[in-house]
């Protein structure tokens, strides 16, 4: 499928960054990106302060509600089955 041609924007669940040194770009550009796109769920693993940031609801170029974790656990909007523990994505 993805031979010819990137992945278009129904083709994609959601989006998890990795920041570090990318961090604002990933909350700006990337952010901004992916709302336009209609990516329903964009996460931003920020490795600097040890948190996870959860972006839904994407509305014209930015999204309508945004959860900031660093311990517990999240079901993707996709995968509503599957449970993921915050503090091992940021170990």
């Amino acid at each position: 499928m993805y031979k010819d041609h990137h992945p278009y924007a129904e083709d994609i669940f959601w989006i998890i960054e990795v920041a570090k040194s990318s961090l604002k770009k990933d909350l700006e550009l990337k952010l901004s990106i992916y709302a336009q796109a209609q990516i329903q769920e964009y996460w931003v693993l920020d490795l600097s302060q040890k948190q996870l940031i959860i972006f839904r609801e994407p509305e014209n170029n930015s999204y309508l509600t945004q959860q900031t974790l660093n311990q517990g656990n999240v079901n993707p909007l996709a995968f509503p089955n599957i449970e993921i523990s915050v503090e091992r994505l940021l170990n």
